[in-house]
């Protein structure tokens, strides 16, 4: 690791960064997280959700069974680049709290998903996230996906497909 930080401030091209990546990771980070693995080689999609850890583990694997590993990228939805949201009029207190303490823990989540990625080497996006939501049958028309996906997956899938 302590190479690897030597190598990006000097400014020294190595294999890797010559190549183009092959795996994009596509992580929509919440309570509930929208995984998208993209191997661009074989123009193959997986989508998947789970809680962080169950994400964790699903990521883990995918790292742990992937040949080219110095050509991952890691595209994370953070909602952190986001302005300040103010409270809305006509909104309850407890909804207004409600909302607020759920974005602040996707805030967390996608800080967390930052970290790892950048901590096991990987170069990693971050995305301001889009207020443009597919529902199922407008993303099954859109992308051709025959798969039944929640929220979560399709956003996933939004993050890496197209890079």
């Amino acid at each position: 690791m302590a190479l690897n930080k030597i190598i990006s401030k000097i400014g020294i091209i190595t294999p890797s960064r010559l190549q183009k990546p092959t795996l994009w990771i596509g992580i929509d980070a919440g309570a509930t997280t929208g995984l998208a693995f993209y191997d661009k080689q074989i123009e193959n999609i997986h989508m998947e959700s789970d809680g962080f850890w169950g994400a964790l583990q699903k990521i883990r694997y995918q790292l742990d069974h992937n040949m080219f590993t110095h050509n991952i990228v890691f595209v994370v939805e953070n909602p952190a680049l986001n302005k300040i949201t103010w409270r809305r009029k006509g909104e309850s207190e407890g909804v207004q709290d409600r909302m607020a303490r759920n974005v602040g823990m996707n805030i967390a989540h996608a800080a967390l998903w930052i970290e790892f990625a950048k901590q096991e080497g990987y170069r990693v996006i971050e995305v301001k996230p889009q207020n443009t939501k597919k529902d199922a049958k407008e993303f099954k028309k859109t992308f051709n996906v025959l798969n039944k996906t929640n929220q979560h997956e399709r956003d996933a899938y939004c993050l890496v497909i197209g890079r």
